[in-house]
Order: C-alpha cells, then structure tokens, then sequence
C-alpha cells in the first residue's frame, strides 16, 4: 500500500489539492447515519483493502477512498466502517475522472484476499452495517464475486427469458397448395387423389387430365405415404418440436424456430436461411475457425450449440462394454447418451454426421468393436455442399468411433475455390484414441481421384453422397455408372423415397444395375419435415437410404 501511495500522492484532485489520504475519525453523525440509509444502491460489488495502518475502498477499480489509523494501528471493524462511510458519502475527486464520483452505497463490500486483519474483523463489520440498518452486506471478497457471478446469471437468464417473450416469433400457417398439373394455387380446401392421397389438385378436370401417367406411380406412392401411418410412423421423432403427425416442424417455419431459439444466422446454423446464398460452401467454416481457437470453451457459443455439449468429442454414456455401433441406433438413444435435452435444435445439424455414422456401421463396417490396433477409414464425399460449412459438427464422431482414425475427403463444384486454411482445406479433430480429419476441395469428382492417382488423396474405402436429389432440378452430379463398374461401395441418401424408386427403375433399365441397398428410412433424418406445395410424399433431409455395396 505505501509503495501504491507514492503514485498517488503525485495526482492532483479537482480541489488542487494533493491525495495523501486522511486519518480515521471515529463514531459517525446522526446525519451521517441518515445520509448512508438514504443513499441508493449499486449492484457493483466493492473491494476493501486492510494493511497494518490503513483501510481503502474501491469500486470497480477506482478509488473511492484512503484513511489511516491515528497512530499506525491495525485496522479495527470501526475504522473500516469509517473509512466505507466516507467512500459512500465524500468519495475522492479525482481530475483523471470525467465526473465527480457518485454518492452511492453498494449492496455488497468484499475484503481483498491480501488483507492484513483477522477474519473476525469482517464478522464484526458485517454485524455492525446489518445493526445500523445501512442494507450493506461484508464478506471475504473470493466468496462474495462467486454469488454475485451467480446472481448475475440468473438475472441475465431472466432477462433474456422476458426479452425473448417479448419479441417471440409466432410460427406462420401452412402456405396455400397449388396443384400438381396446372401450379394454379389452391384457396379452398385442396383435392387429392383418392387412392394414394399423395398428389394434389385444383379440380377434378385436372386429376382426370393427370391420371393416364398418375395410374402407373399411384400404387408406389400408396406404399410411400403408408411411411407416415402408425404404428411406425415416420413422423414418431423424440423431439419437443417434432413427435408426431400433429406436432412436427415443416420447413416453411424452420427459420422461425431458429429465430425463437436466438439462433437464426448463428454459427452451424446459418445455412438453414437465404441470407448466405451468395457466399460459396465451406466459407462459413473459415469465419467459424478464426473465431474459435484450440479448446476455447469460452468462445463455443460461436457455433450456436449449447455449453453442456462442450466438448464434442466427451465420452457418450454408455452402460459398460456396450459399443456405439449397437447402442446408438436412433435419434432417442444419441441423445440420451450425449446427454442432450430433446428441445434442443442442435438436431437439425447433427444430422449429418450422425448419417455419416449410421452409413459407416450399418452399411460398411460389421461393427465398430474397439479393438487393440487404430481402424483406419478413408471415406470419399461427392457433391458436398451445406456439409462443407458444418465441418465443426463432425467432431461428435470422435466418442462413436472409438479406436477409429478416419479422413472425410469432401468433393463438389459449389464448394468454395478459395481455402485461405490450405488447399484443400483442412480441419483435424481428435481425442485420445480417434482422429477425424476432414477435407473439402471445389471441383467434379474424377476417376482419378477415385483411383488414389490424384494427390493428396487415398483410394476410398467407401463413397458417400448426402442429399443427392439426383431427379430434381437443383440435384446433384454423381457418377453413378463409374462407381457401380469400379465395384465401389457407394452410400446416397435422398430427402424422398419415390425418387429413389424412379431412379432404380432407369438405373436397371437402361445399365443393367441394381441396387443392393434398396430405399431405406434413415433413423437421422433432420427433424424437418419438407413442406412441397403440390404433393404429400414424405420428405425429410437426408431422409432415405440407397446404394450398392
């Protein structure tokens, strides 16, 4: 403290005059007395500092008062009392200070670690201000902040809590449907075809005009739409906001959802708007990786994901011996073991990587048994697009492919050309037994990559296409025919079934190939069901399986 007081002797007050403190007085006024139970209060926690002569207050790091013992004494719960009377009531003026300090008293003074008086003396100052009725509580400094840390998350919880159900978002009604031969949109309530209850119409003279080539797919739609009904419906998700028929979030209100959730234009979750339409695929992934470094818990809410779910890569809970492969089947089972809540939208981006899991454990490996040597996996991405931004998400693979090292090689045309990172761009995570590594290059998948011929890429053991949409207009390029011929394992998942038993049908017509995975529900499909206007057909992201192996 003296060598702190030679500083400030040096700075002047407003009064010109010279800080070298002053002695303590003694008893307090009744005036005084009066003033401090008048005083307002601050929620600013203050800082008492006792050496073995002197007594001083602070709030938030400036100086609000410096008294002395008379004669060099130690500090008693008297003097400290006068020294906190005269900070509340004739602060310091300092010339450094925009304005004069405030007469204020904080609800809370917490002694510095380093002081040099007995804890006695904080007892006796504690009784002393409850006696005198000031509604000033004193304590140990290091315990004080802990409550007040506390404190103040519950009020910015509550306050957060009020703001967003002040600005809840509502969720908006189902659009209006239009008719599946002439797009006319449909006011009234719309018609549908009576057998397969899955095309929808505008009038009878429409269906009629739409039933020489309606007839041949009816019986295949009839059997699609079946998908949705009981006992194991589709629909039948574990999630708050999606469990069954009548409560299920459509896509149409997806960002609403997010907005309610405070996450729209988030993190792993800005791909689910327009916004970023015109910012390449994979970029997302540089913003989100300068922002977050190596084991930075406190910068995780960049991603948009909740604190409980840091790290991704924590151990699953799994009763003991049980293997991932087998104990983590379904959306319930994943996240029980993860311990997430099932309120949380963190759905709506694990769902890629746990596709990728389920693929790799039903389809590729026989199982994923941890065994004493590293599993090596080498897993090709064709047409990567909204999982070249969601590279981060991937981690979780870590704790369900236990003594697994696996590269994810990421290929399309919409990826970004620019990787600021590397070329290609390149993210590795890891725990203490499992690696992922990850990469993504803009361009067409060839056979020489296929082939391992094109550096820095191995010879895939497996090839995956997510959300192909390979029969609509936005869909995908993928070499089908090359994969089938080079005995390719190859795993595609669609967002509808019908189109994969369209596509199967041309493949074995015009090829000769056949699918030996035939059009299977994927148990993580996105909790999100694809509203389209002119028909019914189940659709979800990622929602179907097909492929050959």
């Amino acid at each position: 403290m003296d060598v702190f007081l030679s500083h400030m002797q040096l700075i002047p007050t407003k009064k010109n005059s010279y800080l070298t403190g002053q002695d303590l007085t003694g008893a307090l006024t009744p005036e005084q007395d009066e003033s401090i139970k008048a005083a307002p209060h601050t929620d600013q926690l203050w800082q008492v500092g006792v050496t073995a002569r002197s007594v001083s207050v602070s709030e938030a790091g400036v100086l609000r008062s410096i008294q002395f013992t008379p004669k060099g004494t130690l500090p008693t719960s008297d003097d400290v009392l006068s020294a906190l009377a005269a900070a509340i009531l004739t602060p310091i003026e300092d010339v450094m200070l925009p304005a004069p300090l405030p007469v204020i008293k904080p609800r809370k003074v917490g002694f510095l670690q380093t002081r040099q008086c007995p804890d006695q003396v904080i007892t006796s100052l504690h009784n002393l201000l409850e006696k005198k009725g000031y509604e000033i509580a004193a304590g140990k400094l290091e315990e004080l902040e802990a409550e007040v840390a506390e404190s103040r998350k519950k009020v910015l919880e509550e306050e957060a809590a009020v703001r967003k159900a002040a600005t809840k978002v509502e969720f908006i009604p189902t659009p209006k449907r239009v008719c599946f031969v002439c797009s006319k949109e449909i006011a009234e309530k719309p018609s549908q075809c009576s057998v397969c209850k899955a095309v929808i119409y505008c009038s009878a003279d429409c269906a009629k005009k739409n039933w020489t080539q309606h007839k041949q797919l009816c019986p295949s739609f009839k059997a699609c739409m079946k998908r949705l009904e009981a006992p194991d419906s589709m629909h039948d998700f574990p999630f708050t906001f999606y469990n069954s028929k009548q409560n299920q979030l459509q896509s149409f209100n997806a960002v609403n959802f997010l907005s309610r959730n405070e996450l729209h234009n988030v993190g792993l979750f800005r791909r689910f708007c327009h916004c970023f339409d015109n910012v390449p695929f994979g970029e997302l992934a540089f913003q989100l990786q300068k922002q977050i470094p190596e084991g930075g818990k406190e910068l995780f809410d960049t991603l948009g994901l909740a604190q409980d779910m840091y790290p991704l890569s924590k151990a699953l809970k799994l009763k003991d011996g049980e293997e991932p492969a087998k104990a983590v089947t379904s959306w319930k089972s994943y996240f029980d073991a993860a311990g997430i809540p099932f309120d949380s939208p963190s759905a709506l981006v694990l769902e890629s990587p746990l596709t990728v899991f389920h693929l790799l454990t039903k389809y590729y490996l026989p199982s994923l048994k941890a065994d004493a040597n590293s599993r090596k996996i080498t897993l090709h991405m064709v047409s990567a697009t909204t999982e070249a931004d969601i590279v981060h998400i991937y981690e979780t693979l870590l704790p369900l492919l236990p003594n697994t090292d696996l590269t994810i090689n990421m290929f399309g045309p919409a990826i970004t050309p620019n990787a600021p990172l590397a070329n290609p761009a390149t993210f590795t995570f890891s725990n203490s037994n499992s690696t992922i590594k990850i990469t993504y290059t803009n361009g067409i998948y060839a056979s020489e990559i296929l082939e391992g011929k094109q550096t820095p890429y191995e010879k895939p053991d497996v090839v995956l296409c997510l959300n192909a949409g390979l029969l609509g207009p936005g869909g995908q390029y993928v070499p089908l025919r090359l994969f089938y011929e080079r005995g390719v394992k190859l795993l595609v998942t669609e967002p509808m079934e019908q189109s994969i038993h369209i596509l199967a049908g041309q493949l074995a017509k015009a090829a000769n190939v056949i699918l030996s995975v035939p059009p299977t529900p994927n148990p993580f499909r996105q909790p999100v069901f694809q509203f389209n206007g002119n028909v019914n057909l189940p659709s979800w992201s990622n929602g179907f399986i097909f492929g050959f192996h």
